[in-house]
């Protein structure tokens, strides 16, 4: 026990989160899955593009459940603009130019990848970003878990966790990162 508590690798490096308050009562750490549950609509995404946004860390943003939602409130916040005029202004072909050019320098180790996405294929995102960046991005979110693909299985079935969860804990542990997944709960 004693070589263990020893080890470097005991324990993640904290991370700090946006949110004072917040940052004194959650101890968010690097090797850890974080399942981040609750209703459709109770605010997951909401917390998760806030923290995106925030947190001074590069870092991989899965946008699998509603990619140009999350899209639209990451350029609404980077430019103090409502999330509606955002997403217009996004469907515009004219104006998307001019959000894409004010983004341009905006949290820029901060990946947006849309769509489901299999379990290795993250992986190498995480392993892609490592050359790029010559580090392992601190935060993965999962937005929204059920919308992973594990093939052989749907988020109905006990396997899909079975595999996907610790799949992404190993990745966690392996990588030195913290993988947030948020995760639709409906009973």
């Amino acid at each position: 026990l004693e070589r263990a508590v020893m080890s470097r690798e005991s324990v993640g490096r904290r991370l700090t989160l946006p949110w004072h308050h917040m940052n004194e009562h959650v101890n968010l750490r690097t090797k850890e899955l974080v399942v981040m549950a609750g209703a459709p609509g109770g605010g997951k995404s909401t917390v998760a593009v806030n923290m995106a946004m925030s947190m001074e860390v590069p870092m991989l943003y899965l946008a699998q459940d509603s990619p140009a939602s999350v899209l639209s409130r990451m350029a609404a916040l980077a430019m103090s603009q409502e999330t509606r005029k955002t997403f217009r202004a996004i469907a515009d072909n004219d104006q998307r130019i001019i959000i894409a050019e004010r983004m341009a320098d905006v949290r820029p180790t901060l990946v947006f990848e849309r769509g489901a996405q299999e379990l290795e294929a993250i992986k190498e995102r995480v392993e892609a970003l490592h050359e790029w960046l010559g580090e392992y991005p601190p935060v993965v979110f999962v937005d929204n878990l059920i919308d992973m693909i594990v093939p052989g299985t749907t988020h109905g079935d006990n396997s899909f966790y079975t595999t996907a969860l610790p799949y992404l804990k190993q990745m966690a542990n392996e990588y030195n990162l913290t993988v947030i997944a948020l995760h639709h709960v409906t009973r």
